[in-house]
């Protein structure tokens, strides 16, 4: 049993890796002060360097789905549980990441406050489409509509997250910027 594990998971890992482009990236840059994004792009671009895009992103902790209250141990499965009480990465940013596709919905306007679901989250913590949520995000409340539900190719390597909000939310919210990028092994 052991050695068939063993085989199994190098023949996973392998087949896993031929799927993945040559230039896929392989780094990531995060906690990018806002006032250091354009330089840091300048910096990448001289330098030949193509990056995912620039996602500004902070912390926030779901708290209510329309006026119900988060209660992580409501949900009967331990996955919904564990992720109702995370705190999550919101991405900020327009427009929609060319590896992540609407499944239901529309994406939303940059001057709208909405946001935006990865399909597998909605589906766990019974998030639907115009159902609003509301974040704590470093003790300011954060609250909008669901305008889409997203799926998200997470074996990209770019930056994705399982909420984005619309430009229009990160306003006077503490932030910061991240990215990703492929460097060749003889860049290192």
């Amino acid at each position: 049993l052991l050695l068939l594990l063993t085989l199994v998971r190098v023949d996973i890992l392998e087949t896993w890796e031929t799927t993945l482009p040559q230039d896929a990236p392989n780094h990531f840059l995060i906690n990018i002060q806002p006032h250091e994004a354009e330089p840091l792009r300048e910096l990448l671009l001289a330098g030949g360097v193509e990056s995912s895009g620039f996602y500004p992103t902070t912390r926030g902790r779901l708290q209510y789905v329309n006026e119900q209250r988060i209660d992580p141990q409501a949900y009967s499965s331990p996955r919904a549980r564990r992720l109702a009480a995370r705190e999550f990465s919101l991405g900020f940013g327009q427009p929609l990441q060319v590896d992540n596709r609407i499944v239901q919905g529309r994406w939303f306007r940059p001057d709208e406050a909405a946001f935006s679901v990865e399909q597998g989250l909605a589906e766990q913590l019974d998030i639907k489409l115009g159902d609003r949520l509301v974040f704590d995000v470093a003790g300011q409340t954060l609250s909008a509509p669901v305008t889409s539900l997203r799926s998200v190719a997470w074996d990209s390597f770019n930056v994705n997250f399982f909420v984005q909000g619309s430009p229009a939310l990160l306003q006077g919210l503490p932030h910061a910027v991240l990215t990703s990028i492929y460097l060749p092994d003889d860049n290192h």
